[in-house]
């Protein structure tokens, strides 16, 4: 069913906005691959997002990077959502290199990913 990812998507970022654990979002996020369905580059930003809302910038990133594993293509957001995470993080270099990262994989950083690095 193609709005399961989307309603998949949307449980997620309400319930990290309502200020839920990350559990929740990763517990919708099993349920939707227990559905069979592929997360969607929205459900992958999603969780990215709440990662990044609790300052865990690895977690965030190894989610981008199974993003990227299962040829699921980031947009900006995504990328932005990382680096605010490396940022949270006080890891500088990791987000300056997600631009870059960015770049090679042709996403073209707007003003808010560059405001977060």
């Amino acid at each position: 069913c193609p709005v399961a990812g989307a309603t998949c998507s949307a449980l997620i970022s309400a319930s990290e906005r309502s200020g839920r654990s990350v559990d929740s979002a990763l517990e919708t996020l099993r349920w939707l691959q227990h559905a069979s369905q592929e997360p969607d580059t929205i459900t992958y930003t999603a969780v990215i997002g709440a990662f990044s809302r609790i300052s865990q910038w690895q977690r965030a990133l190894n989610f981008l990077h199974d993003m990227q594993m299962r040829s699921t293509q980031a947009d900006a957001r995504t990328y932005g959502v990382c680096i605010d995470a490396c940022a949270k993080g006080q890891q500088a270099d990791l987000a300056l290199g997600l631009l870059t990262d960015m770049r090679k994989h042709h996403c073209q950083p707007d003003t808010s990913t560059y405001n977060a690095a």
